[in-house]
Parts: structure tokens; sequence; C-alpha cells
């Protein structure tokens, strides 16, 4: 997968923003050059998905033009727009095009304000106009979390599939505390949350965060094979158990890359170092991910199955961090 940060910049400042080293630290934005430049480079891997994020991309006054550049390449089969949708009913003619999918972030009214009603409307515009080419998403970041405003909104989208994620802010992220204390804080929020999903017969898929699977009892099990069924009988897709993190090239307006925007103590590299994406996707791997496989966020890790296995689906951004505090420390 390959993203195009087309801004740092973003209109709202989320308490749980898991890339607050990126955005609102630059105000640097991808001119129509160098998005044309990133998107030929992203194109030498065949069939490559395209993400549109930030920052918030749709606050470019360039995203109208960004848009119809990826609609009028026949090499683009698919973009995905990451967005919060407050500024996103202005583009509907442009997106509604079947090349565009949504991902839209949705925040709280007690987060966002007056805000909310312009979610609101971009979400009723999406139920008509999009159909099923859009998502609703929600991060879970308090273990006491009111997340009952979503199911109104997807009331309104006309969907009852639902995008979640234990949100890990870049705060949580430089903690030295035992990591796993962090995740088991959200058990009772995610038992109680699949609950009300299945109460509403909405399908919860896991985004990029979830309850680790040494971590997950017996009651969320059971939870998670209900959930299982409804999808197995209604054909479709859920993630319910995370995945290790896979490889993401995120290229930024100066037209240099990093692992993910997500991953604490970023260093970026020119994408032309590199011939295709392929090379800067695998020089990700040996420089980064590589690494972080073989550390332990907890002492409970070392003797873990699953961590053997790379399949725990603890996020990979504390192990970074943990590779970071050690490489500090060696110098």
């Amino acid at each position: 997968m390959a993203n195009i940060v087309v801004t740092n910049k973003c209109n709202l400042k989320c308490p749980y923003c898991f890339a607050s080293e990126v955005v609102q630290q630059e105000t640097e934005m991808f001119t129509v050059e160098n998005f044309i430049k990133a998107l030929n480079f992203i194109k030498t891997r065949k069939n490559e998905r395209v993400g549109l994020v930030g920052g918030e991309p749709t606050i470019h006054s360039k995203f109208g033009d960004f848009t119809k550049i990826i609609q009028n390449d026949n090499e683009i089969t698919n973009c995905i727009i990451y967005t919060n949708g407050i500024e996103l009913a202005k583009y509907i003619e442009i997106i509604k095009h079947d090349k565009f999918t949504l991902l839209l972030n949705c925040n709280a009214p007690y987060n966002i304000g007056n805000l909310y009603n312009k979610l609101e409307e971009t979400i009723t515009i999406l139920a008509k106009e999009k159909k099923n080419r859009f998502n609703l998403g929600i991060n879970i970041y308090k273990p006491d979390m009111d997340y009952s405003y979503i199911f109104d909104l997807l009331k309104l989208s006309k969907t009852n599939y639902l995008r979640y994620s234990i949100s890990i802010s870049n705060a949580e992220k430089a903690q030295s505390s035992n990591k796993l204390d962090y995740y088991r804080k959200f058990i009772p929020i995610i038992t109680n949350f699949y609950k009300d999903c299945l109460k509403r017969d909405i399908i919860p898929s896991l985004d990029c965060n979830g309850i680790p699977i040494c971590l997950t009892n017996n009651e969320i099990k059971q939870l998670q094979l209900e959930i299982f069924n409804i999808v197995k009988e209604k054909r479709t897709y859920c993630q319910i158990i995370g995945n290790p993190c896979p490889p993401s090239v995120d290229i930024l307006p100066d037209l240099t890359a990093v692992r993910s925007i997500c991953f604490p103590y970023n260093k970026s590299v020119p994408i032309y170092d590199f011939r295709i994406i392929d090379m800067l996707t695998e020089y990700f791997i040996n420089e980064i991910d590589s690494n972080f496989k073989s550390l332990f966020i907890s002492e409970e890790c070392k003797t873990c199955k699953y961590k053997q296995k790379e399949i725990c689906g603890v996020c990979p951004t504390f192990a970074i961090n943990e590779f970071y505090e050690i490489k500090k420390q060696s110098l």
C-alpha cells in the first residue's frame, strides 16, 4: 500500500492523534507537480492502490485537482481517501466516481463541537451518492470513552459495517511502562463495544490495532466467534484478529517517504534514491521492520507463542519506540 500525505495540516486536533509528530509540525503541502511525480513513482508497482492521507487531505486547495488527476489516470484502479469528513461534501461531484472509496474517521460531538453537524451532512450525502463505496471508522482512545454517537452516524450512513481501532497516541508510545497494561485497560470497553454492535446487527471490523491475542479472554473470543458467523452468513469481509502492520510507503510533500506516518522517530528518505517502489518497500523492511520483530515490549512477550509466530497483534509502534530507545542509550 502506498499513501500520498497530501498535507501535514489538519482542521481538527484529535486528542488521540497517532501522527502528531507529522501533523501540524510543518505547513508543507504537495504541489501538483510533485503529486504527479509521487503518483508516477507509485505506479512502478502495477495495480497499486493509492491512498490520500494527511493531516486532512480535503483542506488542501488543490485536493480537487489531485482527485481529477487520479480519476483520469487509467493505471490507477482504486484510490482510498482517509478523511474526517468535515470538508468532504464540497468535492462530492468528483469523488462520486467508482474509482474512489472513502474511510471517514468519525469524531464525537464532545470533541469537535458544531463541526459534528457538517460530519452528519457529509454522511447523509454519501449515503445517497456513494452507497457502499464508503465506510465509517472510530478510534477508541479511552477506556471510558462514550462511543454511542457512532451508532447514530451508522443509521445516517445506511450501512452496518464499522472500522474500529484502539488508538495509540505518540504520547502513549513514548511511555516506558508495560505496554501490555495499556491494552488491558481496554478489555472492558472492547467487550461492551462488541456486544453493542451485535445488538444492532453491526459488523465491527478491526482496522489496525485491537486487543492482542494473548490478552483475548473467553468472553471476547465468544463475541468474535459470533461476529465471524454473521460475516460468514452474509458472505462479507471482516478483520477480527489483528495482524502485524504490513509495510506501507507514505510519501511526503518534499518527495521523501517514511515507513508510516504513525511510527515514532520516523526518518524520511528521498523516493528517487530508489528506482521503483518495491525497492523502497524492501528498504523499510530491512531497515525498520527487521529490527523491531526481535524486540519485546514486555517480559511476557519473550515466551509468547503468538509473538514467536508474529501474529500477536501488538502495535509495532511500541516495539519501534523500544528499538530507538535502546539505540539512543548505546550512543
